[in-house]
C-alpha cells in the first residue's frame, strides 16, 4: 500500500563501470528527498561545488557489495579507482525516483 510519508531511505542497484570488464552491480541505500528538497539539492550539484566523494556521501547512507564498509574513505577509494563511479551513482539516484521497476 502507498504511504504518503515514504521511508527515509531506499535501496537501488547501481552498475559501476569497470575498465575492461562488465559493470559491477552495487546496491546503495539512498536518502529519500521530497520534490522541493531534491530540486534544491540538484541546484547545488549543478554549481559543481561538490567533489565526487562528497556527492555520494550526500545521497547515500550505505551499500551492499564492495569489500569495505561504507565510509568516506571507502567512497573516496571507489571514486579514485573507478572513474565513472560517481556519475553512475548520481544517475542511479535520480533514476530511482522515476524508475517503475526498482532495482534492489
Amino acid at each position: 500500500m502507498l504511504s504518503l510519508i515514504p521511508p527515509t531511505t531506499f535501496k537501488y542497484t547501481v552498475n559501476i563501470p569497470r575498465p575492461g570488464d562488465k559493470p559491477a552491480p552495487v546496491v546503495f541505500e539512498f536518502k529519500h528527498r521530497t520534490k522541493d528538497v531534491l530540486r534544491a539539492f540538484l541546484e547545488t550539484v549543478s554549481k559543481g561545488e561538490l567533489t565526487d566523494q562528497a556527492l555520494i556521501m550526500d545521497i547515500a547512507v550505505g551499500w551492499d557489495g564492495p569489500d569495505k564498509a561504507f565510509s568516506e574513505v571507502a567512497v573516496g577509494a571507489l571514486c579514485e579507482n573507478y572513474h565513472g563511479a560517481a556519475r553512475a551513482v548520481f544517475d542511479g539516484y535520480i533514476e530511482a525516483f522515476f524508475d517503475p521497476k526498482p532495482r534492489a
